[in-house]
């Protein structure tokens, strides 16, 4: 379980460069910052975990509830991370 805590951090971290020089990694944090843009009110790294938790949950019945599981934990670690960075731009 500890290798979810680092993935997530680290994946966290690497969206927080990525959102904070203006470009994407070609994921939905693109949903997510067109979103923002149009409408800043609309939190940042709520709305990317919410997208991949759509992705996960729709793979649920091919990888099984631990994946999923794991997949869920490690995005909203993901998204703990990106949020507390984003918060100082």
């Amino acid at each position: 379980m500890n290798y979810l805590k680092g993935m997530g951090i680290l994946i966290g971290i690497g969206y927080y460069f990525c959102i904070s020089a203006r470009s994407t990694a070609l994921g939905f944090d693109t949903i997510a910052i067109i979103l923002h843009d149009r409408n800043p009110k609309i939190n940042l790294a709520f709305t990317i975990y919410i997208c991949n938790v759509i992705v996960l949950l729709s793979g649920l019945f091919t990888y099984g509830i631990v994946s999923v599981i794991a997949g869920i934990t490690c995005s909203g670690l993901q998204s703990f991370v990106l949020n507390l960075l984003t918060k100082k731009l």
